[in-house]
């Protein structure tokens, strides 16, 4: 879902189970964070600061991208106009994905953050992930056996390295237990 660059690099987060019938976690929280830094951003502050300069990790104005993933699909016993979708939130350095599915139907929406370069859209449409990786692999496939190249809007689709990310992520989500995991780690494994 995110591009190389901004893959996380550890994952720090909490599993747990609210409701019986979806064990055995049904809400996650986690904490991400990228390896490269990013240059200041914000206004200036006339606050001053606690520390000096050089007791500052990364230098002033340095930071590491991270950002909040939140995860539940542990819908409350009320009646389904007052329920908040299941969903993913994914709360970046330069705005918010959010994905809510609605009775089968998802929507995906991106929300800037003021003075990025982050583009604001909103996507929906019917769940049928699985169809489209499937048939993704099927033109692989077939454009293997044919001497073709794939597409370059498919190449990463579904490509075994994502995929592998994809489980590495989900994996450091559901173990971390507060502590942090490093994903070079699980990929090496």
């Amino acid at each position: 879902m995110l591009p190389e660059y901004a893959r996380p690099a550890t994952i720090i987060s909490s599993a747990s189970l609210h409701r019986a019938h979806l064990p055995p976690h049904d809400t996650i929280l986690g904490i991400a964070t990228t390896q490269t830094t990013t240059s200041p951003h914000g206004s200036k502050t006339a606050l001053k600061a606690l520390h000096d300069e050089g007791e500052i990790p990364g230098g002033v104005g340095k930071s590491s991208p991270g950002g909040t993933i939140l995860m539940s699909f542990a819908l409350p016993d009320t009646p389904p106009e007052s329920r908040s979708p299941q969903g993913l939130t994914i709360t970046a350095l330069h705005g918010v994905v959010e994905i809510t599915n609605i009775k089968g139907n998802w929507t995906c929406a991106v929300y800037p953050g003021a003075g990025s370069s982050v583009q604001a859209q909103k996507q929906s449409g019917q769940g049928d992930g699985v169809e489209v990786e499937f048939g993704a692999f099927a033109r692989a496939v077939d454009a293997a056996k044919g001497g073709k190249e794939v597409s370059e809007d498919e190449k990463e689709l579904g490509s075994p390295r994502g995929a592998l990310w994809d489980v590495a992520v989900v994996q450091a989500l559901l173990t971390s237990n507060g502590e942090k995991v490093e994903l070079e780690k699980i990929l090496k494994a």
